[in-house]
């Protein structure tokens, strides 16, 4: 069992630190001026933080890592959303004794949440718990079994410190910039002190048999260094450019035993150097894909999904690119509110992913829509898709999924007409929960708003569906003039949601008692920042339902520096106040944030945002430039920053930051067809 340090002793402390970075400066590149060497490795996205990353930490931030008080939080995040995926696989066994596993103290980590039975869970635990329920009941190895595991990527260490808990005798491989690596390894130490670790290649390769845990520069980690039975990246790859991703795949590709397992789960790539989409990635055919899926664990990113490939000594028939394809358009069509991501792809499971397994009707079909992008062969042959029986429950759901592509395909094309048959065609299906909610969605499309809401009904008569999504569907259904169904979605989330914040507005939103709501609100945690979190939460919650004073009471212990909040809270709380028309406070509030949040350009974009919005742009000015500052890489804050300019009638420092934004790395926030055409119509003024 780790052992709880929630205050060490400063020398000793001290010490562990030192070694920590001595170790790291052996292997890497971290100086204690906080300069770093040129490294191929990182993406633009990382540059920004390793100047962060690479300064000397202090012994507060590194007592204190996982506390929102720390700025080690940057970049790690504490991740305050709960998990979807704990409504999901709360009844499963194995999530159960992943859930038994104590959650270190060490860090002082902020454990907004309540697991199984009750214990409380920091928000990054349960998200990576999901993450290891989903690798364990894959690889299928005993508990007390011994093999080795590599992690690429393993950020501040809490995946693997879960797994080194789940399998004890496993021994574990952690590769990352050894400016993580530095923060994984005073975690572990201090979450594992029994344990035994190694830095590679600061230690000599000889002696990697006899550690536990062995921490490998990035720079270092090359092809050889011993074989491996289960891989894991989580994110990253998204991360590092194109180039070295497919890097990673090869030594991967080399180094996996037979009969191994990769875990990957990616998302978009983070910028224009990253692999564009999760499904890009070049596997050879040395590979089975045995699961392909979106996954329903945080639902926070535009793109992420859970592929499990095994390896195998012989070559495959073939590479299912077109899965990666279909799962393309699944996440471009079916993404109101991310509902129909859930249960779309639940099936894809423990099939040979090849040409040989459809029928010849439905194999080509699949071709030629998912692939070759046909859509009057799909308008045509569709009926071949909707048949009374299958061979297969994957044949069926796959047919489903090609009709509401298709359906949306010919919607977008202004051919409603063809689609319509289509639509009615599914409406008269059963179907997944996701597959259900999108055919009540492409109804409503097409006007067909009593088969919708039947569809819709339907929907919310199936089972396991995360509360956050009944949540968010009866959020819609309420926009859609669905109030009866919206009310079900609701009372359903009241009764099966384990989330305090959910059962709240859940509440709010079907109007109960405030004394009903307080009874709720009575549950909900005390640690220090947390009381300060919800409250904030629950504030905007009344404050959106109308309820003003109730969110101003809510508010008054933050105001009156009787709670503690975070930075981002405070902000929040100050949008309230400046909303409910107390100018005064939300000024002084925000000015408490900015001190808070002073070395974190996100959140001074955020602050110069809203005085943007507000209409007053100096001040927009002087918090976007302070956010340039601190990391002059993101685009975003660039093109902001123009368009300030031009509100303000400076053209000419307009058009400076128009240019310097080209200059970054391409982001999604930013509108070029608009800059463009911006700097062109500048132009041909300047030159009148």
């Amino acid at each position: 069992m780790p052992r709880k340090v929630s205050v060490m002793d400063q020398g000793k402390a001290g010490d562990l630190l030192q070694k920590i970075f001595s170790k790291a400066q052996l292997v890497g590149t971290v100086q204690s001026n906080g300069s770093q060497k040129s490294n191929s490795q990182y993406s633009s996205h990382w540059e920004s933080y390793l100047k962060f990353k690479g300064a000397y930490y202090s012994l507060s931030d590194m007592l204190k890592m996982r506390s929102p008080g720390s700025s080690i939080t940057r970049g790690f995040g504490l991740d305050r959303r709960f998990s979807p995926s704990f409504d999901y696989y709360r009844e499963q066994s194995v999530y159960k004794d992943i859930l038994s596993i104590p959650e270190s103290d060490f860090g002082d980590p902020e454990k907004l949440f309540y697991g199984v039975n009750g214990e409380r869970r920091s928000g990054i635990f349960l998200r990576n718990a999901c993450y290891a329920y989903e690798i364990i009941t894959r690889f299928k190895r005993e508990r007390n079994s011994s093999f080795n595991i590599l992690e690429i990527g393993s950020g501040f260490g809490m995946l693997a410190y879960i797994l080194k808990h789940y399998y004890k005798n496993a021994k574990l491989f952690l590769v990352d910039l050894p400016e993580t690596l530095a923060t994984c390894a005073w975690y572990l130490e201090n979450a594992f002190p029994d344990s035994s670790f190694l830095y590679c290649p600061a230690d000599t390769d000889d002696s990697i048999g006899a550690a536990d845990v062995i921490f490998i520069n990035a720079e270092a980690f090359k092809i050889g260094m011993t074989g491996y039975d289960l891989v894991i990246n989580c994110d990253s790859m998204s991360e590092m450019t194109a180039d070295v991703a497919c890097n990673y795949l090869s030594i991967i590709e080399a180094d996996m035993y037979d009969d191994g397992m990769f875990f990957f789960l990616n998302k978009e790539g983070i910028d224009k150097e990253a692999m564009a989409r999760p499904t890009l990635y070049p596997f050879s055919m040395q590979w089975v894909l045995e699961s392909i899926r979106p996954t329903y664990v945080g639902f926070q990113d535009d793109y992420r999904h859970i592929q499990i490939c095994l390896r195998r000594s012989t070559r495959q028939l073939e590479w299912p690119v077109w899965l990666g394809k279909l799962l393309d358009l699944a996440y471009q069509y079916f993404y109101e509110e991310r509902l129909e991501c859930f249960s779309m792809f639940e099936f894809l499971e423990g099939y040979k992913w090849d040409k040989t397994l459809f029928g010849d009707e439905l194999n080509e079909f699949i071709y030629k829509c998912i692939v070759g992008s046909d859509l009057t062969y799909c308008a045509q042959n569709w009926r071949v898709l909707h048949k009374e029986s299958w061979a297969s429950d994957l044949e069926r759901s796959i047919s489903g999924i090609c009709m509401i592509i298709v359906c949306d395909l010919l919607i977008e094309d202004n051919r409603e007409n063809e689609a319509e048959p289509i639509a009615m065609a599914l409406s008269k299906g059963a179907g997944s929960f996701s597959e259900t909610w999108a055919t009540g969605r492409i109804l409503a499309r097409l006007n067909k708003n009593r088969q919708a809401k039947a569809a819709w009904e339907r929907s919310l008569k199936i089972e396991n569906i995360p509360a956050v999504l009944l949540l968010k569907a009866g959020k819609l259904l309420e926009a859609s003039n669905c109030a009866d169904l919206a009310k079900k979605a609701f009372e359903r989330v009241l009764s099966e949601s384990y989330y305090p914040l959910e059962k709240i507005e859940a509440a709010m939103r079907l109007q109960m008692e405030a004394s009903q709501i307080d009874i709720l609100s009575a549950t909900l945690p005390s640690y220090a920042f947390s009381i300060g979190y919800y409250l904030v939460r629950i504030a905007t919650i009344f404050h959106h339902s109308g309820y003003s004073d109730r969110a101003y009471d809510l508010l008054l212990p933050i105001i009156t520096n009787q709670i503690q909040a975070g930075h981002y809270d405070l902000f929040a709380a100050a949008k309230i106040l400046d909303a409910l028309g107390y100018k005064e406070k939300a000024k002084g509030l925000i000015q408490e944030a900015i001190k808070l949040g002073h070395n974190d350009n996100g959140f001074y974009r955020k602050i110069g945002l809203f005085f943007e919005q507000k209409g007053d742009y100096i001040s927009a000015e002087k918090y976007l430039k302070a956010s340039l500052d601190i990391d002059v890489s993101w685009a975003s804050t660039h093109y902001d920053l123009a368009r300030v300019y031009q509100k303000l009638g400076q053209i000419s420092l307009e058009v400076d930051y128009l240019e310097k934004t080209l200059l970054c790395s391409h982001n999604k926030e930013v509108d070029y067809d608009a800059l463009n055409e911006r700097l062109r119509f500048l132009a041909k003024s300047e030159d009148k």
